[in-house]
């Protein structure tokens, strides 16, 4: 229960503290079931945030860890997470065919998957395809909380930042230096 008010009150203050939505990501396999997305008023709903369709752990993320998103397609308005939802392809893609994560999807691993493991500049999606075997086989729930211990350990976190702060400066380079396509 403590967990669950620690989770609240960050999430009132517009931002989720790291530390309490890892807490109620272990909850969660306590037996409460994944609420429906943009439900915020469960621990189990404000878990699935960290687990999008598309098999990354949002619990890793530098825009979580930092309090600027609470996890891919959070409603709340303060945070970055609706918007990279709806800006992302595979949230619409499993939204459109009614499945929780590509991992259930009769298509898996889809070609549109595969890009997005294999993206030349976020090498953090690479995990992307067997995180989402694991999480069929044992449940969103269960997943959820063996993600929060595995970066619970600040030096494999803190790794992970590193990583995504390359893609990112990756990304702007790219963006910056890009010929145009020779179609266009």
């Amino acid at each position: 229960m403590a967990d669950r008010h620690a989770g609240e009150s960050a999430r009132q203050a517009g931002r989720m503290d790291r530390r309490a939505l890892v807490r109620a990501a272990g909850s969660a396999v306590a037996g409460l079931a994944v609420g429906a997305r943009g439900d915020t008023g469960s621990v189990a709903a404000e878990s699935a945030l960290l687990a999008p369709p598309c098999g990354l752990y949002c619990g890793s993320c530098d825009d979580f860890v930092h309090g600027i998103c609470h996890g891919c397609g959070c409603s709340c308005g303060h945070c970055n997470g609706e918007p990279q939802a709806r800006a992302c392809a595979i949230r619409e893609c499993s939204d459109e065919r009614g499945v929780e994560h590509c991992g259930r999807c009769a298509e898996f691993p889809c070609t549109k998957l595969i890009a997005f493991c294999n993206d030349p500049i976020w090498f953090s999606h690479g995990v992307a395809i067997e995180n989402l075997r694991r999480r069929t086989r044992i449940g969103t729930p269960a997943w959820l909380a063996e993600q929060a211990e595995y970066w619970s350990d600040p030096e494999r976190l803190r790794r992970m930042l590193f990583l995504l702060a390359e893609c990112k400066e990756r990304e702007a380079r790219a963006s910056q230096s890009a010929p145009a396509h020779p179609n266009q």
